[in-house]
């Protein structure tokens, strides 16, 4: 699926939940069922430096398509990651390094955050750009 079409998507979503508190509890909901293994994903090779709370990240190159892999021990954070693997998952390694990410703030999430929580997200935005682009290179 395009990228672009998989932003207005969330967009929707959101729109649809109505006031900020049903968004967040979205949102907590999101990184709650959200899974990955752990033990091989929270190392310190994997840790996104910048971040108030931990987060780590991961990508691999399959067939041509990154898929990334990511956790944070904040619910908000790890839903918003859940959004955001949404999005780039399964994409070309240049359509992910040059895309942009507009659905934070056409959802009304980015004014939502506070500056520690948008400060860890955009760490984390710029560890899934900067792994697209150096996987874009080995490709």
């Amino acid at each position: 699926m395009d990228v672009k079409q998989i932003q207005n998507d969330i967009i929707s979503e959101f729109s649809a939940l109505g006031d900020w508190m049903v968004k967040l509890q979205h949102l907590v909901r999101l990184g709650q069922q959200h899974k990955v293994d752990r033990e091989n994903l929270c190392i310190d090779a994997n840790a996104v430096r910048g971040c108030q709370s931990n987060a780590w990240i991961s990508a691999k190159l399959e067939a041509g398509r990154l898929y990334f892999q990511a956790d944070s021990d904040s619910l908000i954070i790890r839903g918003l990651i859940v959004l955001l693997l949404r999005v780039i998952n399964g994409q070309l390694p240049e359509s992910v390094a040059n895309t942009d990410l507009f659905f934070l703030k056409e959802s009304g999430l980015a004014d939502r955050l506070s500056p520690s929580r948008s400060n860890g997200l955009g760490m984390i935005i710029e560890e899934v750009k900067a792994a697209a682009r150096k996987l874009n290179e080995i490709r």
